[in-house]
């Protein structure tokens, strides 16, 4: 049990990083046009 809640913990934090990742990307191709 307490190894799937850190499993889920690490995926949340995976997602939140690749949506950081995609704002990011969208901030710097609105920079470049």
């Amino acid at each position: 049990e307490r190894r799937r809640k850190k499993e889920e913990e690490e995926a949340k934090m995976n997602l939140q990083a690749a949506e950081e990742a995609t704002v990011a990307k969208l901030a710097a191709d609105l920079n470049n046009e």
